[in-house]
């Protein structure tokens, strides 16, 4: 049984993942019709299960580390989530020295497509089922788009329970 201060140490942390290569957006649910049948599906769902497969990877290995394996192994099931997404794109190589300096600075904003929300849809699809057992439990989002060296998606969540009986 955990004391009301490892408990508070453990509440504290913040666990981090990193997904390398390019952000990825949701987009519409494609419907195809075949002999009067109309099916609905996800033209990204083998896309979400590759990223539900690398945050596992990850989990499972923060829950070997002595110092967070508690927090990773109930990740799953606190009762509401504080999520922070950044998406880092990678500078072009055809710009010059000077855009490639204000866009690595964060003077010069990514304001290209993909848009954010629809980032955020589809990270946060894929972290179901991983990281939290439903996406309606994340009570604060925030996140931003950025450019970098390389492309990848860095994640910071912490979960939180109601009560401090809820932790015991």
């Amino acid at each position: 049984m955990l004391t009301l201060d490892q408990i508070k140490q453990i509440q504290d942390k913040k666990m981090k993942f990193l997904i390398q290569g390019d952000p990825i957006s949701q987009v519409r649910h494609r419907r195809k019709t075949i002999k009067g049948k109309t099916w609905e599906f996800d033209p990204l769902a083998k896309k979400k299960e590759e990223i539900r497969y690398l945050l596992s990877k990850q989990l499972l290995s923060k829950q070997e580390n002595k110092e967070i394996e508690e927090e990773a192994l109930f990740l799953r099931y606190k009762d509401f989530y504080h999520v922070s997404l950044v998406f880092v794109f990678k500078v072009h190589k055809t710009d010059s020295k000077a855009i490639k300096k204000e866009k690595l600075e964060g003077s010069k904003k990514h304001t290209n497509t993909p848009d954010l929300d629809n980032l955020e849809k589809f990270l946060l699809d894929s972290m179901t089922g991983v990281l939290f057992s439903d996406d309606k439990k994340v009570v604060k989002l925030q996140s931003e788009k950025r450019w970098g060296i390389e492309a990848c998606t860095e994640i910071d969540i912490q979960g939180f329970n109601f009560t401090k009986e809820n932790h015991v």
